[in-house]
């Protein structure tokens, strides 16, 4: 039976798919870094396919390194369904990284809703404050602590 390619994600100006396999390593991408595509939809994979933890914890680490705004979707997941263990961690240190106004958004709706994560992710939006050239996403930051 042949099955067909599922998209993961569209960022506005590729298309990145994944093809089906039989398992999440034998993962196929298409962009123009096909060695850091491949990373990031490994991860992604993992991150929406599985139920280990150990897995989901890999996959987090990973994309928190990865500092590529595709990322960003899968990290917020991480925040999301992650509460409870350390897993959330990495997706707030990888959001911190990518540091653009939807990583801080991010960032922003975790910290209102994990109270757990609040003084890990306040620090995080404390060193993108300092480091960003963006205006936005200063305000953003600035909105947020009042």
């Amino acid at each position: 039976m042949r099955r067909t390619p599922s998209i993961v994600s569209i960022d506005g100006t590729q298309r990145y798919v994944v093809q089906h396999a039989r398992s999440p390593l034998e993962i196929k991408s298409y962009g123009p870094n096909i060695k850091r595509d491949g990373e990031i939809f490994r991860a992604a994979r993992l991150i929406v396919s599985t139920s280990d933890w150990a897995a989901r914890r890999q996959a987090a680490l990973t994309l928190s390194y990865i500092e590529d705004p595709i990322a960003v979707p899968f990290l917020k997941r991480v925040l999301k369904e992650g509460e409870g263990t350390s897993i959330p961690d990495y997706a707030v240190d990888g959001l911190v990284r990518i540091a653009t106004l939807e990583s801080v958004n991010a960032l922003v709706d975790a910290a209102r809703t994990n109270t757990s994560l609040q003084s890990r992710i306040r620090a995080g939006l404390q060193i993108v404050e300092l480091t960003t050239k963006d205006e936005r996403v200063k305000a953003q930051i600035r909105a947020f602590e009042r």
